[in-house]
């Protein structure tokens, strides 16, 4: 009898994960700025421009109908498709700074036949800002398809952004968090990327420990043009969070403005932003009309310049 309940539980639980929405969402929380140490003390919000650029929400999991609701702290913009409907300050008495939602929106697997973006009426007006170049790059295999019943919408992601520039945005990395912050709220790893005298872009792997300075590894190759060390660090963060396919997505949007330099200052420090602080950028809320339960995959990189 132990036998035959245990392989009933092990079915049940395949059947639950089968029939759970499966979220998962990257994105860069980009400070702007010189120097932390001019902008602001170590601790304190980060009062100069933030912004959460390219947050990339896909679905796998369960195929299935209803809305998608996205709400932060603060200024969200640039959205695709256009939303819905969008709230200020107070929305629905949560004091958010702005919300969005989509509705109507259906969800089906990759292997239906529902094609992506490239038969959508209006397809020649996508315009993300920023990142027209990369759409493709964000169209990945795996992904489920989603379309939207009101304008024939249908493509594999959704997409926003959100400023914090008015609002102030924590710092969450060793050496820059205030005293007291909770581990679980700390980055320890990061990447240095340092621009040398001749213009060329280097990089190193640090990990600050409370008890002793930062571990510096060696400098990783100049003729390692690929980065591909960099990249299996940003991949190991995003471990058992994001399919391989989303982490090179990420990466391969932001790679080549580390490379080719295009940030401010001596050097670029790039790091994963800790869950709860994750939490604290947005909060998004799936509900289906067959009442789904859903489970959510969140990974953001901070890239601070200094």
């Amino acid at each position: 009898m132990k036998l035959i309940a245990s392989v009933l539980a092990c079915v049940a639980a395949v059947v639950d994960a089968q029939q759970a929405i499966d979220l998962h969402e990257w994105g860069v929380v980009l400070y702007a700025g010189d120097s932390i140490g001019v902008l602001c003390s170590a601790g304190a919000p980060w009062l100069a421009p933030v912004s959460v650029d390219a947050p990339v929400i896909y679905f796998h999991g369960a195929p299935f109908t209803g809305e998608v609701t996205v709400g932060s702290l603060g200024r969200i913009s640039d959205c695709y498709p256009e939303p819905d409907a969008r709230g200020g300050p107070l929305w629905n008495g949560g004091g958010l700074g702005s919300m969005i939602r989509w509705t109507g929106i259906g969800i089906v697997t990759a292997s239906s036949d529902v094609l992506p973006g490239d038969d959508r009426n209006g397809r020649a007006d996508i315009s993300i800002p920023g990142f027209d170049w990369a759409l493709d790059l964000w169209r990945i295999d795996g992904a489920n398809r989603i379309s939207r019943r009101s304008d024939g919408f249908a493509d594999s992601f959704l997409y926003y952004e959100a400023d914090f520039t008015d609002t102030g945005f924590p710092v969450p990395l060793c050496g820059h968090v205030e005293p007291g912050t909770p581990p679980l709220e700390t980055a320890f790893e990061y990447l240095e990327f340092r621009r040398t005298d001749d213009g060329a872009i280097t990089c190193v792997s640090k990990t600050c420990l409370s008890d002793r300075p930062c571990d510096e590894s060696p400098p990783l190759p100049e003729i390692d043009k690929s980065c591909e060390t960099a990249f299996e660090t940003v991949r190991g963060w995003a471990s058992g969070i994001l399919t391989d396919e989303e982490v090179g997505a990420m990466w391969a949007t932001w790679e080549p403005w580390i490379y080719y330099g295009d940030w401010r200052g001596r050097r670029l420090l790039v790091f994963p932003v800790p869950q709860p602080v994750v939490e604290e950028i947005s909060f998004i809320r799936v509900e289906s009309e067959q009442n789904l339960p859903v489970e959510q995959h969140r990974f953001f990189l901070g890239m601070l310049p200094e």
